[in-house]
């Protein structure tokens, strides 16, 4: 395997993608650290992107607040009291006529 940019043996291939686009690119060992240093300062200030194509911050994953959390539990339980079971209906969930 040769170095992509014209250096002699390639030790590594090394894939990343920039504006939705893959590369692949096979580099020596040293041009491969010369890339990712290159990179680094934007990969640091960068999110992300998971395979639905939405980011997140990697480097400080955010959790809900206590608070939020109760709710959100307060809210399903509301949910589920309101839903019917298709074997067990209730009068109010019976078709009028």
């Amino acid at each position: 395997m040769t170095d992509d940019l014209g250096s002699g043996d390639a030790d590594c291939s090394v894939e990343f993608a920039l504006d939705g686009v893959a590369y692949t690119i096979d580099l020596s060992d040293s041009n491969a650290v010369k890339l990712r240093d290159a990179l680094q300062p934007f990969i640091d200030a960068a999110r992300r992107a998971n395979s639905t194509g939405t980011s997140h911050r990697s480097s400080r994953p955010t959790r809900p607040s206590t608070s939020t959390s109760r709710a959100a539990v307060s809210n399903r339980r509301k949910a589920d009291d309101r839903r019917t079971d298709v074997d067990h209906p209730t009068p109010e969930s019976l078709p009028v006529g």
